[in-house]
Parts: structure tokens; C-alpha cells; sequence
């Protein structure tokens, strides 16, 4: 009956540790998504700026633009 006991509490150890990973892993996901879409927000603005400095012809930006990129 002892060692019935022991197993059934080294399970549920076990069990609880793997879903704190499962939490832990879940946050980092969601942490990192969160980062790359800040990330693509900021490309697509660069973008956008980039297309109106085409369409106008501004040569400014495009200098800009290649100072960012470098």
C-alpha cells in the first residue's frame, strides 16, 4: 500500500510539472507573437512611407530609407 501511495504522489508531481511547463511555454509563445507583431507593424509603416516617397518621387525618404536599412 506504501509504494501505491508513493507512485500516486510522484505522478501527480510529475502531472503539475508538466502543465507548469505547458503554462510557461504558452506565455513565451504568446510573448514572442506579440513582439514579432510589433515588429511587422513597424516594417509596414516604414512600407507604406516608402510607397508614397515612389509615387511622389521624394528622394529624401529614399535616402532615409537607406540609412534605416544600413
Amino acid at each position: 500500500m506504501k509504494k501505491r501511495k508513493n507512485l500516486g504522489k510522484k505522478l501527480v508531481t510529475m502531472l503539475v510539472s508538466v502543465g507548469f511547463f505547458a503554462v510557461l511555454i504558452t506565455a513565451l509563445n504568446l510573448m514572442a507573437l506579440q513582439a514579432i507583431r510589433e515588429k511587422n507593424n513597424v516594417l509596414i509603416e516604414q512600407f507604406e512611407q516608402y510607397e508614397e516617397a515612389v509615387e511622389n518621387n521624394d528622394t529624401a525618404v529614399f535616402e532615409t530609407a537607406k540609412g534605416e536599412v544600413a
